[in-house]
């Protein structure tokens, strides 16, 4: 089999359709990291240029290199420009992200975005400009095992969202004991669970 046929089977094999022209539409990208020896699902190795990717349906999380990414309709070139150091500026997509994860706040984001394109700043907000920066800099994806703490609290939720996440967590240890994941791919899955967690436990906090 080709690296694409590859690819493309591991997705429709962790998504809800059956069929890639459905299923590529399940999976959003979530994370951008560049680290030297890793592999995508398709089967190449000793990549360097990492996107993270989560099924909206099943909450899965896979790592894929930044050319198969593509082939769900994602575009990160300019991503791995700025990680590289290639770019004066942080993409909107990366400001997207770091707004909903609370790296930066609504503030930050949007002047940012309203200094972005222009190519002479005072220095005031050259400064400004780069402690926001530095948190984009700092907004690294947390590989391994989430702490247990994340998993205590899950003794105060709702019965539901408890089902919920126990389901995603036995499903993550059946498919490390039947080989379909390494140990690399489930601790970054578990890493998609923790987030739920804390998404979860602030959705209490604002009801």
């Amino acid at each position: 089999m080709s690296y694409l046929d590859n690819f493309i089977g591991t997705l429709v094999k962790h998504s809800v359709s059956n069929e890639w022209t459905n299923a590529k539409y399940e999976w959003e990208h979530i994370d951008t990291y560049e680290e030297s020896g890793r592999e995508c699902v398709c089967g190449k190795t000793d990549i360097t240029d990492i996107c993270v990717i989560k099924n909206r349906e099943t909450g899965e999380i896979l790592e894929v290199g930044n050319h198969c990414v593509k082939k769900i309709g994602v575009e990160v070139d300019d991503e791995f420009r700025w990680i590289k150091g290639k770019s004066k500026s942080a993409p909107k997509s990366i400001l997207k992200r770091a707004r909903a994860n609370e790296i930066i706040n609504e503030r930050e984001y949007l002047f940012y975005l309203n200094i972005h394109r222009k190519r002479k700043l005072s220095v005031k907000q050259e400064l400004y400009k780069k402690s926001i920066e530095e948190k984009l800099n700092n907004m690294k994806k947390t590989r391994g095992i989430p702490d247990k703490q994340i998993f205590k609290d899950m003794t105060t939720f709702k019965h539901e969202h408890k089902q919920i996440l126990l389901k995603h967590l036995k499903n993550v240890m059946l498919k490390i004991n039947n080989d379909e994941l390494t140990v690399e791919q489930a601790a970054t899955t578990l890493d998609g669970i923790a987030e739920s967690v804390f998404k979860l436990k602030r959705s209490y906090n604002n009801d």
